[in-house]
């Protein structure tokens, strides 16, 4: 029985054993007032739920990601987007895509933004076995 359980496990694909999920988390009344508590071309960090999350304005909008740069796990606080959808760190300068999360060689977390009645969220994507 042991034998046979460990033969399907090994001919699942990963995607039909871990699945996708997504974490709304709420961090804010509403777009305006997200959007007026950072100014243009800027980053501002929000500790909601135990997540560190970096949230950015420019010309184009909102744009969230993970507060941690992937160079060096530096904080994005500090740091600046251009309207060109690049956020970048603060510390070393690396810019990276508001919508891919790629730059400097690797890759941040990008989170997406949703505005619903009750509030602005964001969504933190993880694996899950259920």
């Amino acid at each position: 029985m042991l034998m046979e359980l460990k033969v399907i496990f090994l001919l699942k694909t990963k995607a039909e054993v871990f699945k996708r999920r997504v974490k709304w988390i709420l961090i804010a009344d509403s777009t305006k007032t997200l959007s007026d508590k950072i100014p243009m071309n800027r980053v501002t960090v929000f500790n909601v739920d135990g997540y560190a999350i970096c949230i950015g304005k420019n010309k184009n909008g909102l744009f969230a990601a993970k507060n941690k740069c992937p160079h060096e796990g530096y904080s994005f606080k500090g740091g600046w987007c251009t309207d060109d959808n690049k956020f970048v760190c603060p510390v070393h300068r690396y810019g990276f895509d508001v919508l891919t999360g790629r730059g400097g060689g690797t890759y941040v977390n990008i989170y997406k933004i949703e505005e619903r009645e009750s509030g602005v969220f964001v969504g933190i994507e993880f694996t899950s076995l259920f």
